[in-house]
């Protein structure tokens, strides 16, 4: 059973009321003054000809001016029966009394029900121009609902596009950093493979060494066995040369080991350099792959965020075609509202036509009631002659017998008389009978205006329908919102991503600073002294010559390396520059958002006024109540007051069943979304305990919080909305302890 069938079955008992009470009260006045006249033409005596007189008279004067009117039929009514009470024989007295008081009790119902007939339509009239205006102030309320809805779902849009934006520019940011990175480690493995191409070269000219001293030391030996055989065989002459000889090549061969040891110390210096070298290497590679890890973490937070920022503009744009489309069915219903509205108007067009129409019908009822009067007129005239002339021949009778023949001749002249006022009441049962068919026009007006009623009240329950939407709407709003915070969230993560990018820049500036300065460190060594001394030397160290001619080569490789790396300060420096411009539109989103919090509060105030004016309502139900709780024990002259309050009353109390029908639903639904949440809710804790063990991120601590306080805005429009249900029962048994 669905709060719209109760509400459809109030409007149907409604109705059925409201008509039964118009024709009840429309029939009962009618139907007991035709009783009284058929009761005084069955009876057909002479003496009480007046009566039905008074009763076609009496009738459209109750009419007219109901409560006066019963006043002036009755004092006339009186008026006769006094005048004409010594002329009734004495067996039909007490009878014509009874009569007489018939007629002033159909003169009061019908008094009564006309004036109650005429209130009811009043109350009916009032009811529905209350109803149009409520239907316009409705409509313009909706229309600027839907410009302020129109306004913030383009707000979002540019909203939306600038997010956009911003991940096209992250996403060009981690394609350059993921260059910059792939570029960093293919010079890592260059320089890698140069300390070892260096290190093999080191062994190499070691062991070249060592062969060398081995073959000095060979050539010594032959020599000393050469000397040993030859001096034996061997002049003095020849000795002396040979002596000289062997001076000479014993200062060559110490000049040899001099030269021998000052290379040994230079191999011993490039050994060292090399082992410097080879520290600072190592210290690049432990740098390198700090920074390598530090961009794959900065490459996995930018990449969860660019996975969040994609699912937020996927969740962006589905809430947006979801709007679009409630839009959409908004401006189609607005349409079909407008189409019911028009038709409204069209129908209140017609129905102040039909009242004009009624006007002019009533304007010929006064028209003919003045007629009537002036029958009225004539025919008291008429009778007050016959009274004379009456009481003139009761005079004669008793004063002569002569005047007989007069009497029977007046007698004749009478009975033509009473001819003509048979004929004359006739015409006058004709008229009864077109009024009572006027009458019967006169009820189905009303039907075709009830008809109207219960079509203004099913528009009313369309509006219902429109307010429903509304509240849907403004839950929409509240999600829009939460994005809205959600989105605030998420820029400050991108500040404080941009933060560390900042920082992770100034630490490449440092290293590049320290990589210039052991560029210079290696470009200071002296390599072409070396290759002279090495030339000089032997063959062997002119191979050494071309081995550092290669490192030579690999000095200006490191040079272009250095140039290079300078170009990626200079690009650091670009990037620093655009961060900054980032950092910019982060400022001016911060200031937006700061706009929409604004608009926020407002809305909150105007939520805040209406349940004050909510409050202001019920208190206004409240002093009613006791207002009519006063006028139930005031004077019984004040009961028709009271009866019309007590009205008014029951149409609050079934208003207030309406809305206490719809405040359930409302209640439902709230309910039922409550259960949802919870259920996420629940759902996202136990996500969260299993996360546990990898720690929770920014964006989730983020959500933890807006999931609590969107828990806690729902406790409380639970409780606000519990509070509001138990004062509307409160209001609905103080009315039925007023009604019983």
């Amino acid at each position: 059973m669905s709060p719209e069938y109760f509400k459809e079955k109030c409007v149907d008992i409604t109705e059925k009321k409201v008509n039964r009470q118009i024709q009840f009260w429309a029939l009962v006045g009618p139907f007991v003054t035709l009783l009284t006249f058929a009761v005084l033409l069955a009876k057909g005596s002479a003496s009480s000809f007046y009566l039905p007189v008074l009763i076609l008279i009496g009738f459209p004067i109750c009419w007219k001016w109901k409560i006066r009117g019963f006043a002036i039929a009755v004092g006339t009514l009186c008026l006769f029966f006094a005048i004409s009470y010594s002329y009734i024989p004495i067996e039909e007295r007490f009878w014509q009394f009874g009569m007489g008081m018939a007629i002033a009790l159909a003169f009061a119902v019908t008094a009564l029900s006309f004036e109650e007939v005429e209130e009811l339509v009043h109350s009916l009239q009032v009811e529905s121009s209350s109803r149009l205006t409520n239907l316009l102030h409705l409509d313009e309320k909706f229309k600027i609902s839907e410009e302020k809805l129109h306004e913030e779902f383009e707000a979002l849009k540019g909203q939306v596009q600038g997010y956009q934006s911003q991940i096209k520019e992250k996403d060009s940011q981690i394609q350059r950093q993921e260059k910059l990175i792939e570029v960093v480690r293919n010079e890592f493995s260059a320089t890698q493979s140069q300390h070892e191409g260096l290190l093999n070269e080191i062994f190499q000219k070691r062991h070249e060494v060592g062969l060398l001293n081995e073959r000095i030391q060979a050539y010594l030996k032959q020599i000393e066995q050469l000397t040993a055989r030859s001096l034996s065989k061997i002049s003095p002459e020849e000795m002396e040369n040979l002596t000289d000889t062997i001076h000479s090549r014993d200062a060559s061969l110490a000049q040899l080991h001099q030269e021998l040891k000052k290379a040994n110390q230079d191999l011993i210096s490039i050994e060292a350099e090399k082992d410097r070298i080879q520290l600072e290497l190592i210290k690049q590679k432990a740098l390198l792959e700090e920074k390598e890890n530090e961009y794959q973490d900065s490459s996995y937070q930018l990449r969860e965020s660019l996975a969040t920022l994609k699912r937020e503009k996927s969740l962006l744009e589905m809430s947006l075609s979801r709007l679009q489309a409630e839009f959409e069915d908004n401006q189609a219903k607005e349409l079909g509202y407008q189409g019911n509205i028009s038709a409204l108007t069209h129908n209140n067009l017609q129905f102040e036509q039909k009242l004009e129409l009624q006007k002019k019908a009533f304007d010929e009822l006064h028209a003919l009631k003045a007629n009537y009067e002036a029958d009225f007129e004539n025919l008291k005239s008429q009778l007050g002659d016959k009274e004379v002339a009456f009481n003139q021949l009761q005079k004669r009778l008793f004063q002569a017998d002569e005047e007989i023949n007069q009497l029977k001749a007046e007698n004749v002249s009478l009975a033509e008389l009473k001819n003509s006022q048979d004929i004359g009441f006739e015409t006058l049962k004709k008229q009864a009978i077109e009024k009572s068919t006027f009458i019967e026009q006169l009820q189905n007006k009303i039907e075709e205006i009830s008809q109207q009623v219960t079509h203004l009240e099913g528009e009313n329950q369309a509006l219902a329908e429109l307010n429903v939407l509304k509240s849907e709407q403004e839950m929409h709003v509240e999600a829009l919102k939460k994005l809205a915070l959600e989105k605030t969230a998420i820029v400050e993560q991108l500040q404080g991503q941009l933060t560390q990018t900042d920082q992770k820049m100034a630490l490449l500036q440092e290293e590049n600073q320290i990589l210039m300065s052991e560029l210079k460190s290696l470009q200071g060594i002296d390599f072409g002294a070396l290759q002279k001394q090495v030339l000089e030397k032997s063959t062997v160290v002119e191979e050494l010559q071309s081995k550092l001619r290669m490192t030579d080569q690999e000095i200006a490789h490191l040079k272009s390396e250095n140039q290079s790396l300078l170009d990626l300060g200079a690009q650091s420096r670009a990037q620093e520059a655009h961060l900054e411009s980032l950092k910019k539109q982060a400022a001016e989103n911060e200031n937006a958002l700061k706009q929409i919090r604004e608009q926020l509060v407002l809305a909150e105030k105007t939520i805040v006024l209406l349940t004050e004016e909510k409050k202001t309502l019920t208190e206004q139900l409240g002093q009613a109540a006791v207002r009519a709780d006063q006028e139930s024990l005031a004077i019984p002259q004040e009961m028709l007051e009271a009866d019309r309050s007590f009205r008014r009353m029951k149409g609050l109390y079934e208003q207030l069943k309406c809305q206490f029908a719809d405040k359930s639903a409302v209640l439902d639904e709230t309910r039922k979304q409550l259960f949802h949440l919870e259920e996420k809710f629940m759902q996202h804790q136990i996500d969260m305990q299993e996360r546990e063990t990898f720690g929770y991120s920014d964006i989730e601590k983020a959500l933890e919080k807006q999931l609590i306080e969107t828990q806690k805005n729902y406790a409380k429009m639970h409780r606000e909305t519990v509070q509001e249900v138990e004062g509307l029962y409160e209001v609905i048994d103080n009315l039925l302890k007023q009604n019983v």
